[in-house]
């Protein structure tokens, strides 16, 4: 990924940042302006319980994320944790970047809390509260694991459509499945030739791209039986299936009269679910209204995306934006507009986004008028008033620890870490980074899976301590292009700030957080249906 540095400078002291009530923030969350609520603490600690549409924001990773999920800097932000003094420090940074109208919430979630108001355990609890509500509204068609199976040994006539990102369903699948990802499922069925009768069933590790799947197709007016796989490849496990890994079958881009028949298949859908559509006159008119966020995405498959692309559109999967909106948007209430060439993966998404509701959704009907650009996304990062940092070359770190004349801290999340890191590399916290900096006697070199995060801790701590903090050039992806050893492991399983992958976990443990998971996943209807406001913005269309 490319990255734009956008310089912090230092900014006159303007005092301590202003609280805001719990009863305050009750009131903004429905007053229909645009907002952004952030929680600063780790995914871990953010699962454990957090304000339904508070967006997590780790502190550890805030320069790298803020531009993108607030693009536009007087937003109206309100930050809160868990008391621990990260809301605070995330306020300086932000401030120092140009974003002006930030508040904390009084008493941070505690308060929330002891005001009577939920606090939710995991996480993208909107979007996947949000889909179980459309199975249960809906009566979406389900299909367990143990028929599945069934009626694969039996040969009967079925196909799997695995609706998870390539990486995804590469590292596991069900055997014999194809991929077909989030909203592209409608745009590559077509392909298969299926017959009438074929039962197509939707698939991803869990249930929520799962539903996403099987009632888009369904939603489209697809005439073959379609079925959504409970519990995906968790339950799957759980019956005591194997799982296949490595590269398999996808399923291709529908072409010529599939691809029209596919387009107006779109186009009626969004149509029936009140997408709006807009030109380039007036996407170049939302691009001048300073009072506004504004998202832009391409909802193509990132290998589309990298051959080119439409300057200022980021990239956004469209089942991946639907299925989990607060990873790319951190705004309530902001303008939300996608874009797909073919006219087929947009209509679906923002079928989706509009029925979800809190943001303003547009779909724009090309061909877009702006300037091309190839390669990965651009992506703007708060880099900090202080002097670069000395890069070392994965080569010269290598040969420095043979002769121990380096300590390497690794900044990357606590699962890459597990998979894959630089031998020796101690997995930190950002809070922890500073008291360790100023343990080591020579000299500290800090690497992050790309590098940019360790450039911008590095120069950081360097000005702080004074001590000799150096960062890889390219971090741990660079170290691994060198064909250069790694180690794995070496952290608790369920240890550190990101929640564990239970697919690395051993059978039993791993079955058993398989199943919690998938209780809590059922469980949302039920605490949402409970919650007041929690449903307030949510546009189930009726197909009957």
């Amino acid at each position: 990924m490319a990255h734009t540095l956008s310089t912090v400078h230092a900014v006159p002291d303007a005092g301590p940042f202003t609280e805001i009530s719990v009863l305050d923030v009750k009131v903004a969350l429905t007053d229909g302006k645009e907002l952004a609520l952030f929680d600063l603490r780790e995914e871990a600690d953010y699962a454990t319980g957090h304000i339904l549409y508070a967006v997590h924001l780790p502190f550890s990773k805030l320069e790298l994320l803020a531009f993108n999920l607030i693009p536009r800097l007087d937003t109206r932000i309100i930050l809160t944790d868990d008391n621990e003094g990260l809301a605070e420090a995330a306020a300086q940074i932000l401030r120092s970047a140009g974003y002006s109208d930030i508040r904390l919430l009084q008493g941070r979630n505690q308060a929330w809390n002891e005001a009577g108001y939920s606090l939710y355990t995991g996480r993208n609890v909107p979007s996947i509260g949000f889909f179980e509500v459309v199975e249960h509204a809906q009566n979406t068609p389900n299909i367990t694991a143990t028929d599945l199976k069934s009626r694969i040994d039996n040969g009967e006539d079925v196909v799997v459509l695995d609706t998870r990102p390539r990486e995804e369903f590469e590292a596991f699948h069900i055997p014999g499945a194809i991929n077909a990802p989030g909203s592209e499922i409608l745009h590559r069925i077509g392909s298969l030739q299926l017959k009438p009768e074929t039962l197509v069933v939707a698939n991803c590790a869990g249930r929520t791209r799962s539903i996403l799947g099987a009632q888009s197709l369904i939603n489209a007016g697809i005439s073959n039986p379609v079925a959504s796989l409970t519990g995906g490849t968790m339950e799957w496990l759980i019956a005591g299936y194997n799982l296949e890994h490595g590269p398999a079958a996808t399923a291709g881009f529908a072409e010529g009269n599939q691809l029209t028949a596919t387009r107006e298949l779109a186009r009626k859908l969004a149509d029936r679910t009140g997408v709006k559509t807009i030109n380039n006159a007036t996407l170049d008119r939302f691009k001048v209204e300073r009072d506004r966020s504004l998202f832009l995405f391409d909802v193509r498959s990132p290998e589309e995306y990298r051959v080119g692309h439409a300057s200022g559109f980021r990239h956004a999967a469209g089942g991946q934006l639907a299925s989990g909106t607060e990873r790319f948007v951190g705004v309530r209430g902001a303008r939300i507009v996608v874009y797909d060439p073919e006219g087929v993966r947009d209509r679906l998404t923002a079928s989706w986004l509009v029925q979800q509701g809190g943001y303003e959704v547009y779909v724009l009907d090309g061909p877009l008028r702006a300037d091309q650009e190839s390669g990965p996304e651009a992506q703007r990062i708060i880099a900090g008033q202080h002097p670069a940092a000395p890069y070392l070359l994965p080569q010269t770190l290598n040969e420095r620890l043979s002769n121990d004349e380096a300590v390497v801290f690794d900044l990357s999340s606590s699962n890459q870490y597990r998979k894959g890191h630089i031998p020796s590399a101690r997995y930190i916290r950002r809070p922890e980074l500073e008291a360790a900096v100023l343990a080591v006697a020579g000299v500290s070199v800090l690497t992050s899976e790309d590098g940019v995060l360790a450039q911008i801790r590095a120069a950081e701590l360097r000005a702080i301590t004074g001590k000799d903090v150096r960062a890889v050039l390219g971090g741990t992806n660079a170290w691994k292009v060198a064909e250069l050893p790694l180690e794995k492991g070496g952290l608790d399983p369920e240890a550190g700030a990101d929640l564990p992958d239970r697919y690395a976990l051993e059978p039993e443990r791993r079955n058993a957080l398989f199943r919690d998971y998938l209780d809590w996943e059922v469980g949302l209807v039920a605490r949402l249906t409970n919650d007041p406001d929690a449903l307030a913005t949510i546009r189930l269309h009726s197909f009957d």
